[in-house]
């Protein structure tokens, strides 16, 4: 039987806002409420006056973060969000960090500083990310009393206001208020209410197994990089060779899934080159070979038995799926002989990742018994996610979604061809896609560095958390690595596969089966200590009892009770 908090002192939480009202931009505050009930998972919100669906999909949004960040099951409450202001506000956004506050201190039972205000939008991992008119918003909360404001560590400490610049630090001095910078919902916590806080990163300690296999697929596609060059021996592939002399000092320094990426990237552009003086004749026999080679592949998930062979898995099929579809790719252009030539090289080449990467399997330890229906669940969960996500980022950027909204429908597709294992991956990429929109709608390239790293660490944290649990993310730890390498040559791709080692460090709790719902008693705050106090007068009733029925039990009390019993007869 669980007993959580209902609606109290933490239930409520001052939202800092910018004014919706047509005129010139002023800032505002809101009140947000929050009751939780006994349920299904489901978000209600109510707002005086109404909102945009933006505040609807932010705060759906940031409850599941929140839950995520307690790792508590949500899916037997309802939340009950209100919202109250004077006028309309604008964007849901920035209230994310604050309705994640608001929701782990109803679900934990802790009380907020009243005088605590933050702005800011919550996303994956908990990440704190930037937000708009602060100088407006300081102005709001040094009116109404709030003695500190939180923002993203990411936010410039300066903001443009009229052609002006104003140091926004000095400016909330002026008005009585505390700027105070964070990265993360932890830290947010520990502002309002001194729990949590900021987490020391551990080092990601590499498994041994992971290292040696990574190393050897490496070595295995560099050679072929070595090979195919020596049949090139007439072509300037200066280029080409600068991708080979990269991956040679990613592998120098123990980065092998970023040097097998690199010698991958040569090989297929190599192969590029070579088939480009094929004739269609020639084309259609590599088709064939090619194909052949696909169907030599014997992978079923009979061969799942560990996490790490699920992994192996997944990525294995990935591969496969995305040869055959580029050798359709291939038919489709055979008339285009540098179309054709791409799109079977890079069939070619996934075809030998594909091989390189079922190394991994047999290499896991934790076990795992392959329920269909969890992982049925677990894919529909992440579409959901996916799709939620999507849908929020067309607000924003209506037109720039293709690949998401493809990888999504991908998905579906598997889904319903029941191959829920690549489902699971397809729908994390996506939902991984749709979070770096909304992750970077208000960041500047001068703040890019400074997202990653405050990412990387939550995919850190994620790694060392599962690998306590006896699980490797092969995946996941790739994506990083790779990560971690383009961060400087390429920031914006560095978001991305940071954003794809988050996802693909947190999928066991989509391979869990689903416990018995419990029974909730859900009881307001301000009656917990009547219940303490009915307690106590319990136990001081019990142990007074005790007393008496040992004293009824003692011979000579008996005796004396007799005695004197007589003696009035």
């Amino acid at each position: 039987m669980l007993i959580i908090p209902s609606v109290s002192a933490a239930s409520h939480i001052k939202l800092l806002a910018v004014k919706d009202d047509g005129e010139e931009m002023a800032g505002s505050l809101a009140d947000l409420y929050l009751d939780i009930k006994p349920g299904s998972g489901r978000v209600f919100l109510e707002t005086y006056p109404l909102t945009k669906l933006d505040m609807q999909l932010s705060t759906r949004f940031a409850k599941e973060i929140a839950c995520s960040f307690l790792d508590k099951d949500c899916d037997r409450y309802d939340f009950f969000y209100t919202i109250e202001a004077e006028s309309g506000i604008v964007g849901g956004p920035s209230a994310g960090a604050a309705v994640a506050v608001l929701t782990i201190a109803e679900l934990e039972g802790l009380g907020l500083d009243q005088r605590v205000a933050v702005t800011g939008t919550i996303n994956s991992g908990g990440s704190i990310g930037s937000v708009g008119g602060l100088k407006e918003k300081i102005d709001a909360a040094s009116s109404t009393g709030i003695k500190k404001v939180l923002v993203a560590s990411t936010d410039v400490r300066v903001e443009s206001d009229d052609n002006e610049t104003v140091n926004l630090t000095q400016y909330a001095l002026e008005k009585n208020v505390d700027v105070a910078e964070i990265s993360t919902l932890g830290e947010a916590m520990y502002e309002f209410t001194g729990k949590y806080g900021k987490k020391k990163v551990q080092n990601i300690t590499v498994n041994e197994d992971y290292k040696q296999t990574m190393k050897e697929l490496a070595l295995l596609l560099c050679n072929r990089s070595a090979s195919l060059k020596q049949e090139l021996k007439e072509v300037n592939t200066t280029d080409i060779d600068n991708m080979t002399q990269k991956a040679g000092s990613a592998i120098e320094n123990e980065k092998y899934y970023t040097g097998a990426s690199y010698c991958f990237g040569a090989n297929y552009k190599y192969k590029t080159l070579l088939f480009e003086n094929l004739t269609t004749k020639e084309i259609t026999s590599e088709v064939n070979l090619t194909q052949k080679e696909i169907k030599k592949i014997n992978i079923t998930s009979n061969m799942i038995e560990t996490i790490t062979d699920l992994q192996a898995y997944i990525i294995t099929r990935n591969r496969l799926s995305e040869a055959n579809e580029y050798i359709e790719n291939t038919l489709a252009n055979l008339n285009d002989s540098k179309q054709r030539a791409a799109n079977l090289a890079y069939a070619l080449e996934r075809v030998y990742s594909a091989k390189s990467w079922m190394q991994f399997f047999g290499k896991g330890e934790k076990t795992i018994e392959l329920d269909k229906n969890v992982l049925k669940n677990g894919c529909l969960a992440k579409i959901a996610e996916a799709e939620e996500r999507y849908e929020y980022a067309k607000i924003y950027l209506p037109t720039k979604l293709e690949g998401i909204r493809s990888g999504i429908d991908n998905a579906r597709s598997l889904f319903k061809t029941q191959e829920f294992e690549l489902c699971l991956f397809e729908a994390s990429k996506a939902k991984a896609s749709a979070n770096i929109i909304l992750s970077s709608l208000s960041i500047s390239k001068k703040q890019l560095n400074k997202t990653i790293e405050i990412k990387n660490n939550l995919v850190k944290s994620a790694i060392n958390s599962q690998t306590k649990q006896g699980i490797w993310p092969i995946i996941g730890y790739s994506y990083y690595e790779y990560s971690d390498s383009l961060k400087y040559e390429d920031p914006y791709s560095a978001l991305l596969y940071s954003e794809y080692a988050l996802e693909m460090s947190n999928l066991d709790p989509y391979l869990k089966q689903r416990k018995p719902t419990e029974q909730i008693i859900l009881i307001k705050r301000s009656d917990i200590n009547l219940i303490k106090g009915l307690i106590v007068g319990l136990i001081v009733g019990f142990i007074i009892a005790l007393k008496i029925r040992i004293k009824c039990l003692n011979p000579r009390a008996r005796l004396r009770r007799a005695s004197v019993s007589g003696k009035k007869r």
